[in-house]
């Protein structure tokens, strides 16, 4: 975009009085073949061209966030390219700024979701975006229950936060061979059949990568061995000793069990409003210790749409 300052129609009045003759007003005419439009606002001359420029685009995020009770969430809204100063308008927030809106979850449920919109305009780009926060309560639905400090196997418990809003964020513990890593959280009100891909990354070198075993369940500290048979489980293995970044894919679909297919696959089946528990250790395939060092379990959860 190119912007002109001058006036259309010049009065040529000073120049041509040196000579004696009359005022005239003459038409100024300009052409710019690279424009494909032409506007004039308070002698602005302003030339748009087809192509070649970044186009104007916004973000709103996070998008369709999930949020437990009684608690808060900023979503702010980003802009690139614009051809001006933007001003912001958002709809269903309970507060906004210029740019981000903050919406504070009920203190209990029931409580609908609430559609978040914002638009985005500078004088020549008015941009919409949308979004969706729903409330769920995490000490509602199955599972669930105190977090022993000492587990039946004789570690000790270093607890993670609750990942609640299963939004990807990174969530990390230190722990030694003596102890258990447990990050809880609750499934939240996604659509039917939405997947959950819980993610592990590997941490320090390959060699003394840990932890490298992990398992799942809706009760903390059961921690079964893996026995190789197909079927439907409360709790399961689904690292082995090996190490390196893991996904585990959950399906929401209603069910509380954890399915174990051909080849060792493991598909947990959760119900929103759940509880489930991931815990970690340093261990080798042959249940030895594995670190030698400081160890970090690093674990990120995330919530997408299913098919």
């Amino acid at each position: 975009m190119i912007q002109f300052k001058t006036l259309l129609r010049v009065g040529v009045a000073v120049s041509v009085a040196t000579f004696g003759l009359a005022a005239q007003a003459v038409d100024l005419t300009i052409s710019i073949p690279s424009c494909s439009s032409y506007s004039l606002i308070n002698n602005v001359l302003t030339c748009s061209t087809g192509g070649g420029s970044p186009s104007a685009s916004c973000s709103l995020t996070p998008v369709d966030p999930s949020v437990a009770i009684g608690t808060s969430i900023t979503l702010t809204a980003s802009c690139s390219n614009m051809a001006g100063p933007v001003t912001y308008t958002f709809g269903g927030c309970n507060s906004a700024t210029t740019n981000t809106c903050l919406v504070k979850a009920p203190s209990a449920l029931p409580a609908a979701s609430v559609p978040i919109s914002v638009t985005a305009a500078d004088g020549t780009n008015n941009i919409s975006k949308n979004s969706l926060v729903s409330f769920y309560d995490p000490g509602a639905g199955g599972g669930g229950g105190p977090i022993p400090k000492t587990c039946a196997d004789g570690t000790s418990t270093v607890v993670g936060a609750q990942l609640s809003a299963l939004d990807g964020t990174t969530d990390s513990v230190n722990i030694n061979n003596n102890q258990t890593a447990i990050f809880p959280f609750v499934v939240p009100p996604v659509a039917q059949g939405a997947q959950i891909k819980i993610t592990h990354f590997q941490t320090n070198d390959t060699t003394n990568s840990t932890p490298r075993t992990a398992y799942i369940s809706q009760t903390p500290c059961d921690m079964p061995p893996s026995t190789g048979i197909r079927g439907s489980f409360p709790s399961v293995q689904w690292m082995f000793g090996f190490g390196g970044n893991t996904v585990l894919t959950a399906i929401v679909d209603g069910g509380n069990t954890v399915v174990v297919g051909k080849g060792g696959t493991t598909t947990p089946h959760m119900n929103v409003g759940d509880t489930w528990y991931l815990m970690f250790q340093n261990r080798d395939g042959s249940n030895r210790p594995s670190c030698t060092g400081n160890c970090l379990g690093n674990v990120s959860v995330k919530a997408q749409p299913g098919s």
